[in-house]
């Protein structure tokens, strides 16, 4: 997994050095690559390097931007062969053997369960939390303006 932040001005998720002459040229990695949630910026600068998954996906977005590269001759279809094949064979390595049935609700009311009850305040100095009623927050930074997802 390639991290949300940048190295020496580049985006890890677009950075060749790490995702392709370290990862996989120097230390031999023949798996798959993704990123981290929301750490994308450019789709087609990321897949040249070797980001192979993007989390969370942008659907259609992603896709036209990807098309439209490769009909400008921006991003060569090879590239996208090799992404591919990537993606199948981790597919086919984790794929369950045999179907797993599972309630989708159930599962998300036990993650909502795990998320509260995981939850630790070390420290309510002045008595701070819970907020009440006619308290507010501020939520500051370009992800409170434009989240990516």
């Amino acid at each position: 997994m390639c991290s949300y932040n940048k190295l020496n001005g580049i985006q890890v998720s677009q950075n060749q050095r790490l995702l392709t002459h370290i990862l996989r040229d120097e230390w031999g990695f023949e798996g798959l690559v993704m990123s981290d949630w929301g750490a994308v910026v450019d789709h087609v600068a990321a897949i040249k390097p070797g980001l192979d998954l993007e989390m969370p996906g942008k659907g259609a977005e992603s896709v036209n931007e990807i098309v439209r590269a490769v009909n400008d001759g921006h991003l060569q279809e090879s590239i996208l062969d090799k992404v591919a094949l990537r993606v199948l064979k981790m597919v086919e390595k984790w794929q369950p053997k045999h179907a797993v049935n599972y309630d989708k609700e159930e599962q998300h009311d036990f993650a909502r369960q795990l998320a509260d009850e995981s939850i630790v305040l070390l420290q309510n100095k002045h008595h701070l939390l819970p907020l009440n009623d006619t308290q507010s927050i501020a939520v500051i930074g370009e992800l409170a303006a434009k989240p990516r997802f």
